[in-house]
């Protein structure tokens, strides 16, 4: 700032000045003056670069503020994002559990069925083949009977 030099000049003058009663100095007057003006003149550029200087802290200052919203902003954006990739993730995870439980399930139930039908199957199987040994061992019988005469012993031990 020039206004400090300025002031500086006029105190060194007033430091080296001769001191005439106790307090009081003897000091260039015209050059006092010029001194003087020239702060009167060096203060409105002061002012004016002060205030620029005040506005432009302030101007910096609203700019970090507005970046540091910004960066909080993001950041909140941020983890919501993650944790609505995490919701999904899980709903993901637990929407699989649930096909594989119900296809397990799906499975027991069909193997359980097939097995039911393999055994009505079976026993069906099963009636139908008593059914026909006791047609086959009746047929046996009733040809046995039609037999004349010595093959009849040798037919029923066949």
């Amino acid at each position: 700032m020039e206004v400090l030099g300025i002031l500086n000049q006029l105190e060194e003058m007033i430091e080296n000045s001769r001191s005439v009663f106790g307090n009081k100095a003897s000091i260039d007057k015209n050059r006092a003056m010029e001194l003087i003006t020239d702060i009167r003149i060096g203060l409105p550029d002061d002012f004016k670069q002060a205030e620029w200087i005040s506005q432009e802290r302030q101007r910096i200052i609203y700019d970090a503020q507005e970046e540091a919203e910004k960066i909080i902003a993001d950041a909140k954006k941020n983890a919501e994002e993650i944790v609505e990739e995490d919701s999904i993730t899980q709903a993901a995870y637990k929407k699989a559990e649930n096909i594989v439980a119900e296809a397990e399930y799906d499975a027991k139930e069909l193997r359980n069925g097939a097995v039911r039908y393999s055994q009505e199957i079976l026993k069906k199987v099963s009636k139908d083949m008593k059914g026909l040994t006791e047609k086959v061992l009746t047929n046996h019988r009733e040809l046995g009977d039609m037999l004349i005469g010595d093959d009849e012993e040798e037919a029923i031990e066949q």
